[in-house]
């Protein structure tokens, strides 16, 4: 807020003028009417909710939300992708970095990729497991051995990335 002073004067804060605009409605119907009389924002993250219909989306990282007559819609860009075959079975996709994929009936398609996939079955199409591979989607082996330390036993050792 700006304010204006002399020596001898009472402080004020300066007060903007009401502007009309032809190319979009009166936003002031969407603040509150003891916000009116105060400088209003510019270039804040609610700016897009009160112009035009109060419905224009917003981004801010990492966040999208638009605002309709009757509800809110927040979305938020996810790196994992649940897909169901037509045999029942479950895959779950991690991607370490934003990743775009188009797919059909028989493939997934993706533009180059530099990082990290990380690809798993979900073991009986169980959401119980979802959980856990949600939990640990950030780490992810880099090597790893079979011990066969006794007979008809193997010990797995792996080194990971991640936590």
């Amino acid at each position: 807020m700006a304010t204006t002073s002399t020596n001898d004067k009472k402080i004020k804060p300066f007060l903007f003028p009401n502007a009309h605009s032809t190319l979009l409605p009166d936003p002031y119907k969407f603040f509150s009417p003891n916000l009116l009389s105060a400088p209003r924002p510019t270039n804040s993250f609610f700016q897009n909710l009160v112009l035009k219909n109060g419905d224009q989306p917003e981004y801010f990282h990492p966040y999208l939300i638009k605002s309709s007559k009757s509800s809110l819609s927040v979305s938020y860009p996810s790196r994992f992708l649940n897909s169901k075959l037509n045999n029942g079975q479950v895959w779950i996709l991690y991607a370490s970095s934003p990743i775009r994929l188009s797919y059909g009936v028989s493939e997934v398609i993706s533009e180059p990729f530099s990082d990290i996939i990380r690809i798993a079955l979900l073991p009986d199409s169980d959401t119980k497991n979802e959980a856990v591979l949600d939990r640990y989607s950030s780490c992810y082996p880099v090597s790893g051995n079979a011990v066969f330390t006794r007979p008809f036993c193997i010990e797995y050792k792996w080194e990971k990335k991640g936590s």
